[in-house]
């Protein structure tokens, strides 16, 4: 009677190992809700990083279309790859009244340049 009550007690007091199928469930909803909320912000803060990209990849590029065209330098040739794999080339025009025309994200940034061979500022506009 002794053995059978201690290995009763013994039985009771071991520590159990792993987790519920309601346990489980619960914390895979949990991280499922979590992780839906949280896309859309990624996708945004993904998007916003690509524009400015673009953003930068024109002014950049037109202010080295600016330097060769006033100081009277050999026009730098831009292509795609200079651009990077997030950032697209449209156009690049890199002579007096050009533009250089670069698509990121969901924006299209364009800077012209204008007759003295200065860049204006990037003008944003939304790809449709």
């Amino acid at each position: 009677m002794k053995t059978r009550l201690s290995r009763f007690i013994a039985k009771r007091n071991q520590k159990q190992n792993g987790f519920t199928l309601i346990e489980l469930m619960v914390t895979v909803s949990i991280v499922g809700i979590l992780s839906s909320l949280a896309l859309p912000s990624f996708t945004r803060a993904f998007e916003s990083t690509n524009s400015s990209n673009a953003k930068q990849f024109v002014v950049d590029a037109a202010r080295d279309c600016s330097t060769a065209l006033i100081f009277e330098h050999p026009v730098p040739t831009v292509t795609q790859a200079d651009a990077g794999s997030d950032v697209t080339l449209a156009t690049y025009n890199c002579i007096e009244t050009g533009s250089v025309v670069a698509e990121g994200g969901e924006d299209r940034w364009t800077v012209v340049i204008d007759e003295d061979g200065i860049p204006e500022f990037p003008v944003k506009s939304t790809i449709s």
